[in-house]
Formats: structure tokens, sequence, C-alpha cells
């Protein structure tokens, strides 16, 4: 990344139509960049030069892949990609998971809500997110992945600092 840029509209975009395609810009070096949906966190703070700007974002807003909430196995599944005002209206989160929906009403204002996404929140790691806690005690497990691998780890142990 290079920190020597001036302004967001500096960066190169690509915009990916899958998620296979997102990792697959994620993996070369050409077109290698941070991975953006929301950016209600990100481009607050790179405005305000308290994260460098960096050269390349690999835009994965709307991807297919990182959207919906579904009940699998008996399980709460919520995409990356879902926005909190998604997360408040879910009748599967308000029936099983009340305090994350609880949660996701009281993040910014309703454009914070229609932009931020649940995986954006969980990578920022602030200390003053509002969906954390309520992830935090569904003792839950979060996928990553990349082009050649996916894992699963828990949520107790995805958080390592701000």
């Amino acid at each position: 990344m290079n920190s020597t840029l001036r302004t967001i509209e500096d960066m190169e975009c690509f915009f990916p139509a899958s998620l296979q395609e997102a990792l697959e810009y994620l993996a070369d070096e050409k077109t290698c960049g941070r991975p953006l949906a929301g950016g209600t966190d990100l481009m607050v703070q790179w405005e305000a030069g308290a994260l460098p700007i960096p050269e390349k974002i690999v835009n994965v807003l709307n991807l297919p892949e990182l959207k919906g909430i579904s009940e699998e196995n008996g399980l709460i599944v919520i995409g990356g990609g879902v926005t909190h005002t998604e997360i408040r209206g879910s009748s599967l989160v308000l029936q099983y998971l009340p305090s994350l929906a609880a949660a996701a009403a009281t993040v910014g204002g309703f454009q914070m809500q229609n932009m931020g996404t649940i995986a954006g929140s969980m990578a920022n790691a602030s200390p003053a997110g509002d969906p954390e806690p309520s992830l935090l005690i569904t003792d839950g497990t979060v996928i990553v992945g990349s082009l050649s691998d996916e894992r699963e780890i828990p949520l107790r142990n995805f958080w390592k600092g701000y």
C-alpha cells in the first residue's frame, strides 16, 4: 500500500461479479487491494489520516455469495455482506438472535445501517462496535477464505485487538 496518496479518488477500484472473481483479484499482485463493501468505517479513517489510503480496493459490495441470512442445520448463517439494516429486519435474527438485531439498530444512523456490513464491523474490531458482543455470546464461528483455502475461526479467537 502506498501511504503517499492524497485522496480516496486516487484509488484504483476493481469490481468483481462473484466471490471467486474477488478472490482472484486479491490473489493477483497486479489487482490485490483492500477489500471494501460499505466502507463506513474505512472511508472515515482514510479521510482523517488514521489509516493510509490504499492504492487499490476490491469492491465486494453486493456479491451474491456474501449476502443473505438463513438457517442451516440449526445454525443462523449471516453473510459478510449483510447490512445492519438487513440484520435488524431479519425475522430469523429477531427470533433467534434478538440482541444482535437490537445492536444492529444502534449502529450509527440509518445511512450507516444501510451501507455498513457485519463483516466490515467485525473486521474493524472497534471496542465501540455494537454487534460484536452480541455475536461473541453466540459461541459462533466466522468463515474466512482465500483462493486456495477456507477455514472456520471461533469468534472468541477471531478478534486480537483494535
